[in-house]
């Protein structure tokens, strides 16, 4: 084999920083709303899933912006369990939160 002045690479495709955002805060912003605050950590999308009592989690929403999502139509009186992952592309997902709770107004 020839030399041929270059040297040789190979090329290093690094897998993406998977990062798992944090629910900040949950506010009551009417009766049966709250509005949450998403720690951003990058990603494409985030899902937010809740549950009362100890039932199963069931999703919520889906959301771009983690800033200030609202979830509507809860039952007032109620404690939900909250937690958040975030999508970053095709099925990549991050671990979930740690679960939250609070008492729907």
């Amino acid at each position: 084999m020839q030399s041929t002045g270059f040297e040789v690479t190979t090329a290093s495709h690094s897998a993406p920083v998977i990062m798992t955002p944090n629910i900040q805060s949950i506010v009551n912003i009417a009766e049966g709303k709250l509005q949450f605050n998403v720690q951003s950590c990058g990603a494409r999308a985030y899902e937010l899933w809740g549950r009362t009592g100890t039932a199963e989690f069931a999703h919520f929403l889906s959301f771009t912006d983690p800033r200030n999502p609202v979830v509507g139509d809860l039952t007032p009186g109620a404690l939900y369990d909250w937690k958040v992952r975030a999508l970053y592309g095709g099925n990549t997902y991050s671990e979930w939160s740690d679960v939250l709770s609070h008492r729907a107004t």
